[in-house]
């Protein structure tokens, strides 16, 4: 009994904020679908980064990698080998 009424109040007091948010919005001249699109609008994706590294995984075919992000299994153990970045940049 008492969770419930503390949860109505905690309710009401959001019910409360939400209306003087959308009080505000409507002085300043905005309105709410404005809002809510610009929030709902999908993030441009970056552009690609151009491949640094160029390598043949286990199956022999040819892979690049970008030098971002984990360093690719083959490209680890081929430095363990002996070889530098270096030779293996496009």
């Amino acid at each position: 009994m008492k969770n419930q009424k503390k949860k109505e109040k905690e309710d009401a007091e959001r019910l409360e904020k939400l209306e003087q948010y959308r009080l505000m919005l409507a002085e300043d001249g905005i309105e709410l679908h404005e809002l809510s699109s610009i929030i709902t609008e999908k993030k441009t994706k970056r552009t690609p980064r151009p491949a640094k590294y160029k390598f043949n995984d286990e199956n022999g075919n040819e892979r690049t990698w970008t030098g971002q992000g984990r360093m690719p299994k083959i490209i680890k153990e081929l430095l363990e080998q002996g070889y530098s970045l270096e030779d293996l940049e496009i």
